[in-house]
Order: structure tokens, then sequence, then C-alpha cells
């Protein structure tokens, strides 16, 4: 799970296949818009304006990230769930998979870029687990495995970031567009 403030430390980098993943959404006036896996809503509200017609709505895994979307005020309805029912709800479904590179900036005297980013996720569980001088010594393992496989180069560590997209569209609106 995503900590909020971690994530939008990588807002650019998140920004990106939210927009490509819109732009291959063909509707032109849907009722109903979901975003799945909103995260803090930042993006979703941007729906809105794309679909101002549409009932826009927001879910995530995580009970921090609803939180915050919903914060925000945006015209939006938010709320923790997931979609792992699209086709059992006979919705059309059109996914791919495609892997961004994040070009991620190693600054001097900071922590490997790539462990910074997985203590907003990955690290979590273990991060609250442990006080601050055993959290010191187990993430020097990561550290060191995450420098061997993510090397600086020029500054830059590159990090392949994979992303699964899912446009679903419902019975009828699946037979319109077809």
């Amino acid at each position: 799970m995503w900590d909020p403030a971690a994530y939008l430390r990588y807002d650019d980098e998140r920004g990106r296949p939210f927009h490509d993943l819109a732009a291959r959404v063909p509707a032109g006036r849907p009722r109903v818009v979901v975003d799945l896996g909103c995260g803090p809503g930042t993006l979703t509200a941007n729906l809105t304006a794309r679909w101002p017609g549409a009932r826009i709505n927001g879910l995530d895994s995580s009970a921090e990230m609803i939180d915050r979307a919903t914060a925000l005020g945006p015209p939006v309805d938010f709320a923790v769930g997931c979609a792992a029912l699209l086709t059992g709800a006979g919705c059309a479904v059109d996914a791919w998979e495609t892997t961004y590179v994040h070009l991620l900036p190693a600054l001097a005297d900071a922590d490997h870029p790539v462990l910074t980013r997985m203590e907003g996720t990955a690290l979590r569980p273990a991060r609250a687990a442990l006080d601050d001088a055993r959290w010191a010594d187990f993430r020097t393992g990561p550290g060191a495995r995450l420098a061997a496989a993510y090397p600086v180069r020029s500054g830059l560590v590159s990090f392949p970031f994979r992303r699964v997209f899912i446009v679903a569209r419902t019975g009828a609106r699946a037979e319109e567009n077809s």
C-alpha cells in the first residue's frame, strides 16, 4: 500500500500512465467513469473536466489514499474498493500492459532512489513492525541489493515500472462502440 505523501513525490511519473490510459478511452459521453486505483485522487479530479456530464468514481484499496482524495473536495465519489469483478459484471474489457522507465535522480548524500520509492509502498509493513534502530539495520540489506540491481548512471537510476491498463464498458455501451 502506498503512503499518500510518498505517492505524490512521484506525481509526474504517475501522471503519464494516467493520461495515456485516458486517451485510450473512446467514450464521448459516458454516464459513469470509474478510476480504479485512484490513489490520492489528484488525477481522478481531471476526469470531471473531460466528461462533465458523467458521474466520476474513484476506487482504491488503500483507506489512506481515499482519505487524501476525499479531502481534495472534487465532485468525485471516492471509496475503498477494487474491480476484480469487471468481466463477471458483463463488461467488455480491453486490457494491456506497458512498462514505463522512470528516471529517478540519485542525489549525492541521499539513499538510493528505488529504496526511497519502496519505503512508500512495499517496505511499509516492515517499517511499521520495527523500531528506528532495527529499521536502520534492516534497510541496509535492500539498499545494497537495489543499488546493485539499479545502478546510478550519470546521476540517474533507470527504474522500470510495469502498469496494467484496463478499459471496461458495460454491455450496452460496448455494443454501441463496436
